[in-house]
């Protein structure tokens, strides 16, 4: 519920921040204050509705001792989060990117593409939820080392929506800037989908072929997390037992 409040304040906030910013001008870079606006509003709720909160639990076994538990059981530590994870996946989808969704549909006259895309974009969310869960996880296993994740949860933080266009649209930066953020994991998690829904330029092979790269992204994050985590648990001091 906090964060569906949460999310509705920022959006007002977001609607005259970008409303001043249009004040003397119609369009920007090819972009007019409803595009820009609905692209930006969906990033956000993207943002709340990817939200793990994975760091803060790995940090919390490793003060505990309860990794030691976790660890003696039978299936993979980075799975169990991640399914757990899912539960809070569904909860923030229901509670605030559907509502964001229909108040658009209902409200404004866009065109979202949902009649060919809407399938492309669904999977597009959920690779990007599994990228965000993954550089979650690993910012988590940094508890290995300092016993608390506050300071790289919070450099994440300001990456993700930075790097990610959350807060401002990618293809508003110079053009070095934004091909180094494309190639980045932090596209693929926010503005690759709402490239999906919105991008009308974005033709079917170019979507494709970022697809493949988002999922060699899921692959290579997962991996190395999982390697990392093989590593670190053979050294991990515990301060609870």
């Amino acid at each position: 519920m906090f964060n569906s409040i949460g999310n509705a304040v920022y959006l007002v906030l977001l609607y005259f921040l970008w409303n001043a910013i249009f004040d003397s001008r119609e369009v920007i870079a090819g972009k007019t204050f409803d595009d820009v606006y609905i692209k930006m509003a969906f990033a956000s709720s993207l943002i709340v509705m990817y939200r793990t909160h994975v760091e803060w639990y790995i940090s919390d076994d490793i003060l505990t001792g309860d990794i030691t538990l976790h660890l003696s059981k039978p299936f993979s530590y980075q799975l169990m989060y991640f399914f757990r994870s899912i539960g809070e996946f569904v909860w923030n989808m229901v509670l605030v990117f559907l509502p964001v969704v229909l108040y658009f549909v209902l409200f404004y006259d866009s065109s979202f593409g949902w009649v060919d895309r809407i399938l492309l974009f669904i999977v597009a969310v959920f690779f990007g939820y599994y990228i965000g869960f993954c550089i979650d996880y690993l910012v988590g296993l940094t508890a290995f080392f300092t016993e608390s994740v506050w300071g790289a949860s919070s450099c994440k933080d300001v990456l993700m929506m930075f790097c990610s266009g959350a807060i401002v649209p990618i293809y508003l930066f110079p053009e070095t800037i934004k091909s180094l953020l494309i190639s980045s994991p932090f596209y693929f998690v926010v503005h690759f989908p709402l490239d999906v829904l919105f991008d009308p330029t974005l033709d079917m092979s170019l979507v494709m072929e970022r697809l493949v790269i988002q999922i060699f992204w899921c692959i290579s994050l997962m991996l190395f997390g999982k390697f990392l985590t093989s590593c670190l648990v053979k050294k991990v001091t515990i301060n609870g037992g």
